[in-house]
């Protein structure tokens, strides 16, 4: 019983019980990871002359949420996830700065033998400083047999791939 009237006294001030705020740390930064496949549509009875393809369309594949983990001192978030039309595996990895922002990113992209994919890995330091920037888009390069089979497995007859990237977005 005398503690609590110990704890108790201490938070009386003024007359009235105050609240003792404890400062929370800054949330980490949310970060959204796809695969975006980019095509266009061969338009059908086209006049000599005329517009042969529409407008670029994508559809995009959502790649897992990211775990969080400490590496030493830092707080690393990792995505780990494969794409279902794609033979490769990506793992995007961020590490955060104290006040939660992104010092360094780092994806690694490799196929189902663990070779890495042409033009990866790749890291950037401090992605996300310029208030501008909440994108970034690393191009997947595919030979043209996988486009071929991608392009098959995910678009209609008409529809032809054109390229496809790794989007990594924070949301401010």
């Amino acid at each position: 019983m005398r503690a609590r009237i110990a704890v108790s006294a201490l938070f009386l001030v003024s007359g009235s019980l105050a609240t003792a705020e404890v400062p929370q740390p800054p949330a980490p930064p949310e970060v959204k990871c796809e695969i975006v496949y980019h095509f266009r549509e061969k338009l059908a009875d086209v006049k000599a002359g005329g517009k042969e393809y529409s407008a670029p369309a994508t559809r995009k594949e959502l790649l897992p949420q990211p775990t969080s983990m400490l590496q030493g001192r830092k707080e690393v978030q990792v995505v780990k996830g494969k794409a279902r039309s794609l033979p490769f595996q990506f793992t995007i990895r961020w590490v955060l700065t104290n006040s939660k922002g992104i010092s360094e990113l780092r994806i690694i992209a490799v196929d189902t033998g663990g070779t890495p994919v042409v033009g990866f890995p790749q890291s950037v330091e401090k992605p996300f400083d310029d208030p501008d920037v909440s994108t970034r888009t690393f191009e997947v390069p595919l030979t043209h047999k996988l486009e071929q089979d991608v392009a098959n497995k995910l678009l209609r007859k008409n529809q032809e791939l054109t390229h496809v990237d790794l989007e990594i977005a924070l949301k401010r």
